[in-house]
């Protein structure tokens, strides 16, 4: 039975294998329009060659989150936000309150009791969300590259079932994509994603605010906040530098 190449390069942190394997399976496929017989002693280095270059670019490049602590395993860490924090296991009884910590069954009675995205027995951020309008829930500030096209994910989930949560997301005081409204069942996380152009831009402040402004319900959760640069941009690059080979 063949192995994918995702049974031998696991998921790491924002590392997506899906995009692994969409390039390298392109490379090898379409290999002989690249390279002709006789160019290279063994049609199998053409492969190896693609391959290994693909990987290195994705697990070197784009492998790495340019958000601080998206998953909340540091805590506090890189937060910046307009809510107040209630230390857990305290409870998160206010609007306009939040905490990081393993369930929201455990700072507030009536919500759903689940774990965090990322492993299930770790953090998140647990909201209680504000009334008034402009809160921000989560910020951050990273450094970009001008020019270079990003995917910005989160995962979100519902800790109560009325009333659910419109996160809206902005990259440096502009709106991308639609507000997104939270799971109707509550316990289920779902991933939101954005695609961003940094243009001029060396910096991106990315800001997620709450729309539905609800004094009851409107309870939710975010975990494993990430920005990488878009992988097909990297791929293409990089690859561009082996199909160059053709012409020689």
């Amino acid at each position: 039975m063949r192995r994918s190449i995702s049974s031998y390069f696991p998921r790491q942190g924002c590392f997506y294998i899906e995009y692994v394997e969409k390039y390298a399976h392109f490379v090898v496929k379409e290999r002989r329009n690249f390279w002709k017989d006789g160019q290279m002693k063994n049609g199998r280095n053409a492969i190896f060659v693609a391959l290994v270059t693909t990987i290195f670019i994705t697990t070197n490049s784009f492998g790495v989150n340019l958000i601080t602590n998206g998953d909340f395993e540091s805590g506090l860490l890189g937060i910046v936000t307009d809510y107040t924090y209630i230390v857990p296991p305290g409870a998160v009884h206010n609007p306009q309150e939040y905490t990081v910590y393993t369930s929201p069954r455990l700072v507030h009675s009536s919500w759903a009791d689940y774990g965090d995205h990322t492993t299930g027995t770790g953090n998140m951020m647990i909201v209680n969300a504000a009334t008034a309008a402009d809160q921000t829930v989560w910020e951050q500030t990273v450094t970009v590259t001008p020019g270079m096209d990003y995917i910005f994910t989160y995962w979100l989930s519902s800790s109560y079932h009325t009333n659910l949560a419109q996160l809206e997301c902005t990259f440096n005081g502009s709106t991308v994509g639609t507000a997104t409204t939270a799971p109707s069942t509550t316990g289920v996380w779902e991933e939101v994603s954005y695609n961003w152009n940094s243009g001029a831009s060396t910096s991106a402040t990315i800001r997620l605010v709450d729309l539905t402004r609800a004094y009851s319900g409107d309870d939710f959760a975010i975990d494993d906040i990430c920005l990488i640069p878009e992988p097909a941009t990297l791929l293409l690059l990089g690859l561009g530098g082996l199909f160059l080979k053709k012409r020689k």
